[in-house]
């Protein structure tokens, strides 16, 4: 599970940070729209058929909160400026891990 986790928000923070200039719609008359797409809510199907759904919460850009339904795990992330300096995981509202 905690691969799961790990490759979602690895997908989450490539997503976010992510832009193409190769879509000409993407430019307001030659001007740079690095809007970033921000993923709510992920979905994965395992071979074995069992789902995963991962919710994610921001406050701008930074990502605050991932809930993981299927399991009830939830990852809080604090900052300090752009860098995510604490990660608290809990799992049925026990927190289990904390990194700093």
């Amino acid at each position: 599970m905690k691969k799961l986790i790990i490759s979602s928000l690895a997908m989450a923070v490539i997503v976010s940070c992510s832009s193409s200039n190769d879509n000409p719609e993407d430019n307001n008359n030659g001007s740079n729209n690095n809007t970033p797409y921000l993923v709510k809510k992920l979905t994965e199907v395992a071979p074995d058929g069992q789902s995963y759904v991962v919710e994610y919460k921001y406050d701008g850009t930074k990502i605050t909160e991932a809930l993981d339904v299927t399991d009830n795990e939830k990852t809080l992330y604090t900052y300090d400026g752009d860098n995510i300096v604490k990660t608290e995981l809990f799992r049925n509202g026990v927190m289990k891990i904390m990194r700093e």
